[in-house]
């Protein structure tokens, strides 16, 4: 059984000798890939405006900055810093595979074991790591998004996707958080019965949805929502929770999940090679 085996390893290595060229194409393949991938993350990024950080805007109708006790500062955009550790994974891959590429061959070359060791727990790790941001991704971008009854604060753009009706162009995006009036539909008759003051009183509870300020925890507190509607709602704006209030910010996020997955699949190819490579070849020409 064992000299079988060994026939039958010695064949195939007499087979991917013939085709010497595979496996430099496997590692040039793998070697662009992920430098792409990884120039795909950083062109994705954004280095400033509202996406970088909520805090930073400013709007003269809440108006922001606040000051006083309402100068609060919202939570940093999570899926940025996600997009951050798996950028840096893509990185890492990719200066592996120079090392692996550029690294001495023959048939009297091998590689120690600890190194076999080091590369295997390396590539383990990552793939953890991606497992990991990838599943917050889904629980946040496809679970909490899409979720209306968040003790901690739903979106008001979902509370009106999926309690009132679909919003359909940014028009939409102009209601009330509290109780989900369309600006300019329910409020006609109201208008032409109302004082003056009770007018303004009223104007105030509508929000610009498809606007970052409203959604940052200095705002809330400006217009006295904290306690309907939540202490932040940043994330709503970040995750892109709405594709037609907050378009940009759902195209980065649907760029960044595309981007995970697909370096979690490359991750798994290389490491077929690789381990390929360390496990099976090098075994076969040591015998």
């Amino acid at each position: 059984m064992t000299n079988n085996i060994r026939q039958f390893k010695i064949i195939l290595y007499l087979v991917l000798k013939e085709c010497v060229t595979m496996p430099l194409v496997t590692r040039a393949f793998s070697l662009i890939s992920f430098a792409a991938v990884t120039a795909c993350y950083i062109a994705s990024y954004p280095w400033q405006g509202a996406l970088y950080d909520i805090n930073s805007v400013s709007n003269y109708r809440i108006p922001l900055p606040a000051s006083g006790a309402c100068d609060l500062k919202s939570d940093a955009n999570m899926s940025l810093q996600l997009a951050y550790v798996t950028g840096a994974s893509a990185l890492a891959l990719t200066l592996f595979m120079v090392v692996y590429n550029v690294a001495p061959r023959g048939t009297n070359i091998t590689w120690p074991v600890s190194t076999l060791w080091l590369v295997s727990i390396l590539i383990f790790l990552l793939q953890l790591v991606l497992f990991i941001c990838i599943t917050a991704r889904v629980s946040v971008w496809f679970l909490s998004c899409r979720n209306p009854s968040k003790t901690t604060g739903s979106c008001p753009t979902t509370n009106f996707d999926l309690l009132v009706t679909t919003i359909k162009d940014k028009e939409m995006c102009y209601f009330s958080g509290t109780d989900l009036t369309l600006f300019n539909l329910n409020n006609d008759l109201f208008f032409r019965c109302q004082e003056s003051n009770a007018l303004v009183n009223y104007n105030n509870k509508f929000a610009r949805w498809d606007v970052p300020g409203y959604y940052t925890a200095a705002s809330l507190c400006t217009r006295n929502e904290t306690g309907s509607l939540g202490q932040d709602l940043s994330w709503c704006f970040y995750w892109g929770c709405s594709r037609v209030c907050n378009p940009e910010a759902y195209r980065m996020n649907w760029r960044f999940f595309a981007l995970d997955i697909f370096q979690l699949l490359l991750l798994l190819f290389a490491y077929t090679f690789v381990m390929a490579d360390f496990y099976f070849i090098k075994e076969t020409k040591q015998e």
